[in-house]
């Protein structure tokens, strides 16, 4: 259970990190 959790809260910090980069290109 614990794996799992940990694995979700990664993808989710790899999908904000790509929304700031993208953010960053934009401006």
């Amino acid at each position: 259970m614990r794996v799992i959790l940990k694995t979700q809260n990664y993808s989710k910090i790899n999908l904000m990190k790509k929304k700031l980069q993208q953010i960053r290109m934009k401006t």
